[in-house]
């Protein structure tokens, strides 16, 4: 087991809970280890506060959905123009089955803003996949879902400044409900377990 909150802690695996999670298919005997150094790592990461999110953009602009979220059409309400792009997750490329749900999704967008939407397969250079992108679209604005740390956040801030040295400007907009959920992961899950009764209140999803 990892746990990523509590810097220090080793989670321990016990036999009672993999009987119990396994519907007592197993049950160790004298296989377990009755202690566990845990892992700690040398950085020290400064604590730091959530960045604001990138405005919408009022002018007409380019979409790129990478498989942060796929689903990113939700929080728009008109239409831009479509582009879905996926990332190199791994250093020996991408596999089959990411590639079909790649396709499914364009696809998907392709049928609801009846447009041409590309499937991209990005190892390293996004930002000139989407300057060409954008060139041809004839706007100045690409919006994309807010990735906070992983293989897409890396390759949008590397694509950041040629981008603006193109004059291209790069909208990372982040749903509500990850602005008011986020703030509260600091110290492990129960911290955040707390607010949960008051996020869907603050999201008007309450009655």
């Amino acid at each position: 087991m990892a746990g990523l909150h509590t810097k220090g802690k080793t989670y321990q695996a016990r036999a009672s809970n993999i009987e119990k999670y396994s519907k007592k298919r197993f049950r160790p005997q004298d296989q377990l280890s009755n202690t566990a150094d845990p892992l700690v790592e040398l950085i020290e990461h400064a604590v730091r506060p959530l960045p604001l999110g990138d405005p919408m953009p009022e002018a007409d602009f380019l979409l790129l959905v990478t498989e942060e979220d796929s689903r990113i059409e939700n929080m728009l309400h008109h239409q831009p123009v479509g582009m879905l792009a996926t990332q190199a997750r791994s250093p020996i490329g991408i596999g089959p089955i990411c590639k079909i749900l790649c396709g499914r999704c364009a696809r998907r967008y392709s049928r609801a803003r009846r447009s041409n939407v590309r499937c991209w397969e990005i190892a390293r250079d996004l930002g000139s996949r989407i300057i060409e992108a954008v060139e041809a679209a004839g706007v100045k604005t690409v919006v994309t879902a807010y990735a906070p740390v992983g293989p897409v956040a890396t390759r949008l801030a590397q694509s950041r400044p040629r981008l603006k040295d193109a004059g291209i400007a790069l909208h990372q907009i982040r749903r509500d409900y990850d602005s008011l959920a986020w703030p509260h992961t600091t110290k492990g899950f129960f911290a955040l377990k707390k607010k949960i009764p008051q996020i869907p209140r603050d999201l008007g999803l309450a009655g």
